[in-house]
């Protein structure tokens, strides 16, 4: 029951616009059991808007629902953050400030851990009736900087350190290592003296965020923290690698057809799929690339009807940037010009390119691609290295 409570009240604050995760500060057990305090879940949810003005600010809402029995009620309160890092936006999207984000709500959960953990009934209808504004008022009053930021000069690196969390940034790389594991980012990030600015698709990876427009039509973007362990620590999502293979076989019958299985079961599905063959090779529509593509990966296609080129972007599991050009056979990656077997080319709307560049992209391996019939039916095994959140 609370945690509907909680849904209903993001969505109502959000306008009905979900967001990725929740925060909870479980109280202990021993308080849940005894009927004279009230059972506490504590929400940080934090959003920056961008105003048609063009000023941006980030307020901080503070959701406090109380359980007793089958009872319960939510209050909360968003106030103003002052931060010394503001978010801004380049390139039309948000860019967070990492360890201004972190330090903020590092600060506010030591507050409700510390003070707001063990309540009675009287304190907490008392917490209630001031909405809040108890709370804030303490976060303002807190000013202890609760992670460190470590620059490398010579690695060109910057590494922010908070509760048991580790993430290295790249100046000139759009790479990652979060808690020893590698994640590709969107973009570069923007690194300062005093902190890394991540951008929405970047900071989302990591954290969790979300967009959207809010009732007066101004761009949002709402982040909250996931959490572990007793003492509701901070959780930087990284990834761990599992084995997790798909077998698929692609065939130009039928006007293109995939087919495919994973390693949870025997059972072979099919969907169609934009292939043909020319020339003994087997062309594909780019914008089918995200049939074959791992879970993991995120993928975006950009279009330039002017000058007939098509920007293939893939982070997360790796990053890169591919551009294919119209009538021609060279594709670039990360700005390396590599050859492919057939120049890319439009047909009924749609940019085609070699099946094989594809798989070079994705560094699928030779002995995984067995060609059933030349350029008309190939069979592949990918994701040797899958990844997921380990939460």
């Amino acid at each position: 029951m609370k945690k509907n409570v909680l849904l209903l009240f993001v969505m109502i604050v959000m306008s009905f616009n979900t967001i990725d995760c929740f925060v909870y500060a479980k109280t202990a057990e021993s308080i849940s059991s005894e009927p004279e305090y009230y059972a506490i879940s504590k929400v940080g949810i934090y959003t920056a808007t961008l105003h048609h003005n063009n000023s941006i600010s980030v307020e901080h809402t503070i959701n406090i629902t109380h359980d007793v029995g089958e009872t319960s009620f939510s209050e909360a309160h968003a106030h103003t953050e002052d931060f010394s890092n503001m978010p801004y936006i380049k390139e039309d999207s948000f860019m967070i400030p990492v360890k201004q984000s972190v330090d903020a709500e590092i600060k506010f959960r030591e507050i409700m851990q510390k003070e707001y953990s063990n309540m009675t009934k009287e304190q907490s209808i008392s917490l209630a009736e001031n909405h809040c504004k108890e709370i804030a008022e303490r976060e303002k009053q807190t000013n202890t900087q609760q992670s460190i930021f470590v620059k490398n000069k010579e690695n060109n690196t910057v590494t922010i350190s908070f509760q048991g969390n580790n993430i290295i940034f790249y100046k000139d790389k759009k790479e990652a290592f979060v808690n020893g594991y590698h994640m590709g980012l969107y973009a570069l990030p923007d690194i300062t003296d005093n902190d890394v600015y991540l951008c929405e698709k970047d900071f989302n990876s990591i954290f969790g965020c979300s967009c959207y427009y809010n009732k007066n039509k101004e761009k949002a973007i709402t982040w909250t923290f996931d959490s572990y362990g007793e003492n509701n620590y901070i959780l930087a999502r990284h990834c761990e690698p599992i084995i997790h293979q798909e077998t698929f076989r692609i065939s130009t019958e039928y006007g293109g057809t995939l087919f495919y299985k994973n390693n949870y079961g025997n059972k072979e599905n099919e969907k169609s799929i934009r292939v043909y063959e020319k020339n003994n090779h087997m062309m594909i529509a780019i914008n089918d690339i995200s049939l074959l593509k791992e879970n993991n990966q995120n993928m975006e296609t950009k279009w330039n009807s002017q000058n007939g080129t098509v920007i293939l972007q893939f982070w997360y599991d790796m990053a890169k940037d591919i551009v294919f050009t119209k009538d021609n056979n060279k594709m670039l990656v990360n700005g390396t010009q590599i050859e492919m077997e057939e120049a890319a080319e439009i047909k009924d709307n749609r940019m085609y390119i070699p099946i094989t560049a594809l798989f070079e992209i994705l560094e699928i391996p030779e002995q995984n691609i067995v060609w059933l019939e030349q350029g008309k039916n190939v069979k592949i095994t990918y994701g040797k290295n899958r990844k997921s959140w380990a939460i």
